[in-house]
């Protein structure tokens, strides 16, 4: 006798879109960067990505390492694509170069400010939340797990955005 798998709410499917697509455009209102209107597609993949692992078979440990594999080839593939090279050998060493030499400044203690470092950070935080909150609401219906996170993000944004006035 094996486990009876759950019909899939589709209605929690677009609350939890919701529910990671709000800090995304947020984060693109406040304009911190150029380029994030990348987060809500990030999300918007993690989420598909989150949808198909959750209901497959495999483990937790397994399910988690597949999705940072893909979250980080996403991102990655994502980022590397504007980058003025020719061949995508070129952009995928220009992207790991730029990040290479941001940790090496990192731990001299230096200040770095390249925003696509900025962005990629962002958008691996942003497929983490997609992946989340799905995992969270479609395996294992845990919906404080599902909220809590983008509500954080929601909030600093919110927090640090310099507002107009």
């Amino acid at each position: 006798m094996g486990t009876q798998k759950r019909p899939i709410d589709w209605v929690m499917i677009v609350l939890a879109a919701a529910v990671v697509f709000s800090p995304a455009f947020a984060m693109t209102v406040a304009d911190w960067a150029d380029g994030l209107d990348l987060l809500w597609v990030i999300g918007l993949v993690g989420m598909v990505a989150g949808l198909m692992i959750s209901i497959s078979r495999f483990r937790s440990l397994t399910a988690h390492g597949l999705s940072f594999v893909y979250g980080l080839t996403w991102v990655g593939f994502l980022l590397a694509s504007p980058l003025p090279y020719l061949l995508w050998r070129d952009k995928i060493l220009g992207l790991y170069g730029r990040v290479a030499a941001w940790i090496a400044l990192a731990l001299r203690s230096g200040t770095g400010r390249d925003e696509l470092i900025f962005i990629l950070l962002l958008g691996l935080l942003f497929w983490w939340l997609g992946y989340t909150v799905i995992w969270n609401t479609v395996r294992h219906q845990r919906i404080w797990r599902a909220l809590l996170p983008s509500g954080i993000v929601l909030l600093v944004n919110v927090y640090y955005f310099p507002a107009q006035n």
